[in-house]
């Protein structure tokens, strides 16, 4: 791993809102835009969906990213992309949060995978409840991203260990 790129902060945000606005544009047909929020506000919102993925290396998890929406938001576009309402948590809806989150794991992976990283493929989990939250037990670094759309807000985190972000984040 001769070649490895250190990012700081600011740059590993720009990869993720990258993978978050070409999965909503490009694939979903929706427009958004991202927002960094302060971690101490991540306890104020609302998930009634989310889906998960661990980013692995070297046989071990290095960090999480996650997608987390309100049904509110979710099912607008879930209908615009099936061309159908969409309207229940059902098996389609809780396989589309986890196609979401695994194109967006993809980009991400990919772009840190060009500088030599080798971070493993990892299938993504949904999970779903009122008001839910999604803790990740990898401490460390995180990115926590407001992503607006015509239907509302959700959001996006990622988690990097302590290991992980000394590969990937230079001084902020």
């Amino acid at each position: 791993m001769s070649n490895i790129v250190r990012f700081k902060k600011t740059e590993l945000v720009d990869i993720v809102e990258q993978a978050i606005v070409e999965t909503f544009t490009k694939f979903l047909r929706t427009n958004v835009s991202c927002s960094v929020v302060k971690d101490e506000d991540r306890s104020s919102l609302t998930r009634e969906i989310s889906g998960v993925v661990g980013l692995v290396r070297n046989d071990n998890i290095e960090g999480t990213f996650s997608v987390n929406f309100t049904l509110e938001t979710l099912y607008p576009i879930l209908s615009s992309f099936f061309r159908k309402d969409v309207n229940s948590l059902d098996r389609l809806t809780s396989e589309s949060v986890g196609e979401m989150t695994n194109m967006m794991f993809g980009i991400i992976k990919e772009h840190l995978n060009n500088h030599e990283y080798g971070y493993q493929m990892c299938l993504p989990v949904v999970t779903f409840g009122n008001s839910h939250d999604v803790f990740s037990s990898v401490g460390g670094q995180r990115i926590l991203i407001e992503v607006n759309c015509d239907s509302g807000t959700f959001w996006c985190e990622m988690v990097l260990h302590k290991t992980g972000m000394d590969a990937i984040l230079a001084a902020a």
